[in-house]
């Protein structure tokens, strides 16, 4: 589990004891219908291109400063790695496991590969690892 932040930001008072809100939520729900990138989504390690559907490991970090998490690197079943090799201080990572599915905007005329059937893989919290 991953401690996330949800701030009071669409509440008309401001208390001053309010508090962040913490929701716990697994790499799973982080991470499932995560748009990544649009048209061509090519492996990192052999520069292939993926296609919807496809099994394949991916890097994502989210830095403790940010609200959201970006995914860096996409790898084929070819090229995947299970493990982090050197985890970052201050940002939460995670490899995951997902399929490749296509998400459509209708308004734009525009398409892009999105993460379904995520199974985590590893993860490292922002108090692992070494500066970077």
């Amino acid at each position: 589990m991953n401690a996330e932040f949800v701030h009071r930001r669409d509440s008309p008072v401001q208390d001053a004891c309010a508090e962040d809100w913490r929701v716990r939520s697994s790499p799973e729900q982080l991470l499932s219908g995560l748009t990544v990138g649009g048209g061509e989504t090519r492996c990192t390690g052999c520069a292939r291109a993926l296609r919807e559907g496809e099994r394949v490991l991916v890097y994502a970090y989210r830095m403790a400063n940010e609200r959201e998490w970006t995914v860096a690197r996409y790898y084929c079943r070819t090229c995947r790695t299970d493990e982090l090799e050197a985890p970052t201080l201050c940002a939460s990572e995670a490899l995951a496991e997902a399929t490749l599915g296509t998400v459509y905007n209708g308004r734009e005329q525009t398409h892009a590969h999105c993460l379904l059937a995520v199974d985590p893989v590893t993860m490292s919290q922002p108090s692992e690892g070494r500066p970077r």
